[in-house]
């Protein structure tokens, strides 16, 4: 039985086009790193843009991204996401369904 557990733990992770296919050294020692620990944490910081609709609650869509966010953010290495931030309702209660 190994005792040992790696978190890794970044900031705010504002995100709004799909990651998966950027070619970047530093970038995939970032991945290496979150994919290398037992559990990756981040912060989305946003709302999902999703089936479920919603309308900008601010006059401005700048806290939402597309489904596919979801997928490049699983792809990075994170299996952890904190959804509480001041973006969280940007669309909605619809918004947060989606998300």
């Amino acid at each position: 039985m190994n005792d040992n557990f790696t978190l890794a733990v970044t900031g705010q992770s504002l995100i709004h086009h799909d990651t998966r296919n950027i070619r970047c050294p530093e970038f995939d020692r970032v991945k290496a790193i979150l994919k290398g620990a037992d559990l990756a944490f981040t912060n989305f910081e946003g709302t999902i843009y999703g089936s479920h609709g919603g309308w900008p609650m601010k006059g401005y869509w700048f806290g939402s991204s597309k489904p596919f966010v979801l997928d490049s953010l699983d792809e990075t290495g994170f299996k952890a996401l904190s959804l509480s931030n001041n973006h969280s309702f940007d669309l909605g209660p619809s918004g947060i369904l989606s998300t």
